[in-house]
């Protein structure tokens, strides 16, 4: 299904961001180990850094902006709990509505959509 080097990252959707990117990135490779933080802990991180690694999602950010009704003045930031997954050890996470991008070689080479919306961990 997916290729094995890939690396996927998760975005769903918070009412308290206004981002079309926000609040929740899982990272899966089977080359990492697992480390997961607290899900309360999040860590800020701009936009920009973030988008700079995948330059797609940069440029439909942009596109975003130049057709959005309202005026984005501010930098954009996103708080995201981190987890890494590897093939062995499955992590569970919370929230799982939204975009999931496969990314190989630098390139997004998939977009799913998960209109998951329980959070159910079982």
């Amino acid at each position: 299904m997916f290729e094995k080097d890939s690396i996927f990252i998760y975005c769903t959707s918070n009412q308290n961001y206004k981002s079309i990117f926000t609040n929740y990135i899982e990272i899966k490779s089977p080359k990492h180990t697992v480390k997961l933080k607290d899900r309360r802990f999040n860590v800020g991180l701009k936009f920009e850094e973030f988008s700079s690694l995948l330059p797609e999602i940069y440029n439909r950010y942009n596109d975003y902006i130049k057709t959005s009704k309202t005026k984005i003045k501010n930098s954009i930031y996103i708080s995201v709990p981190l987890i890494i997954e590897t093939k062995e050890i499955e992590v569970p996470f919370y929230y799982c509505q939204g975009l999931k991008f496969e990314i190989k070689n630098n390139k997004v080479i998939s977009i799913l959509i998960d209109f998951r919306s329980d959070g159910d961990l079982d």
